[in-house]
């Protein structure tokens, strides 16, 4: 969300395809402006909107009552989220988040404001700013991995989970990252497929489709080990704070 939202405040064209779906009535058109935004989106930030993206975004950003005002909003809590994180050196999970962001006068503020500017006179004095923030919001991936392994036993009391802790412990191998900005990526590549069978390349968000034809390129060229020749596999795609790692294997060396 933080991407999309960054998107349509910096690039002119996202920007204005977000407030034509915000305004429109017609289903026809409202179709035909979300293909066009989840191309320019593929296209210009590497986001893939995927069925449960699509579905929070049409209720939380695109939902009647939005725009720059709500953007800017989205923007400085995401940011403040950041800062808090970056200070403590911790995760802060969305109600935590949102009972700070309650006590912050600034903040506080700006949501009592767009509260005001959306909501009828009625309303406001039944939302709190510490409900505003949640609904407003989304857990972030620490929070969301805890509940994946979650199940429910009344007759004992429910541990923390989390499935990265699994995956570190049992891919712990270490895999070279290449950076697809470096003039000679694909030696590098090369390399270390020879050397491991394994590696990740990684880009900024913003060169997702230099990695798109990159990626394409690849999964159809063999890659030489001794006098045999194997085909690269796309294994995972991550996302972290605006960059893209691909992990590719060669399941033949590995």
């Amino acid at each position: 969300m933080r991407e999309i939202v960054a998107l349509g405040l910096a690039n002119q064209d996202v920007g204005d395809q977000i407030a034509r779906l915000r305004s429109t009535n017609s289903h026809g058109e409202r179709e035909a402006l979300w293909q066009s935004l989840s191309h320019r989106l593929a296209q210009r930030g590497g986001i893939d909107l995927s069925h449960a993206l699509s579905v929070s975004l049409n209720n939380r950003l695109l939902r009647t009552g939005s725009g720059p005002q709500l953007d800017r909003l989205l923007l400085d809590l995401q940011a403040h989220w950041d800062a808090l994180e970056s200070r403590f050196g911790l995760a802060i999970e969305l109600r935590e988040l949102a009972y700070i962001c309650s006590k912050d006068v600034t903040l506080s503020a700006a949501i009592r404001a767009y509260l005001s500017a959306t909501l009828p006179p009625g309303a406001i004095g039944h939302v709190t700013v510490l409900a505003a923030i949640t609904s407003l919001l989304w857990p972030r991936a620490n929070e969301v991995r805890k509940r994946v392994l979650q199940s429910h036993n009344p007759f004992r009391r429910t541990r923390s989970t989390d499935p990265a802790i699994v995956r570190h412990l049992m891919l712990s191998r270490s895999i070279a990252t290449i950076e697809l900005s470096d003039p000679d990526w694909q030696a590098a590549l090369n390399a270390a497929f020879d050397a491991q069978g394994s590696v990740r390349l990684a880009a900024d968000a913003s060169d997702a489709p230099a990695l798109r034809r990159a990626l394409v390129r690849l999964v159809v060229t063999p890659v030489s080990i001794g006098v045999l020749q194997f085909f690269p596999t796309v294994e995972r795609v991550e996302r972290s704070h605006s960059r893209i790692f691909v992990s590719l294997t060669l399941r033949e060396q590995v």
